[in-house]
């Protein structure tokens, strides 16, 4: 298989491939919103809690595969 650049998590793996876990974190504020992010996204930073508008209670942890399944439904939606 044909290892490609993933622009979802920012590694190289096939097409027919799920996103690895270990290259998500789960970001979760103190407010108890969470969700996915890439960890190279992470790095850049994190902005406003879009529940609580408070921008300096985030926690993180590497996301495990379980994570994945819990929060992979809304990766990258925006709720309102």
């Amino acid at each position: 298989m044909t290892k490609e650049h993933c622009f979802i998590c920012g590694t190289s793996h096939s097409r027919k491939e799920w996103c690895p876990p270990d290259a998500f974190a789960v970001v979760k504020c103190e407010c108890g919103k969470e969700f996915l992010l890439p960890i190279d996204v992470l790095f850049c930073g994190i902005g406003f809690c879009g529940d609580c508008g408070r921008d300096d209670r985030w926690s993180s942890s590497r996301a495990t595969l379980d994570d994945m399944k819990r929060l992979w439904l809304d990766y990258g939606e925006t709720k309102q």
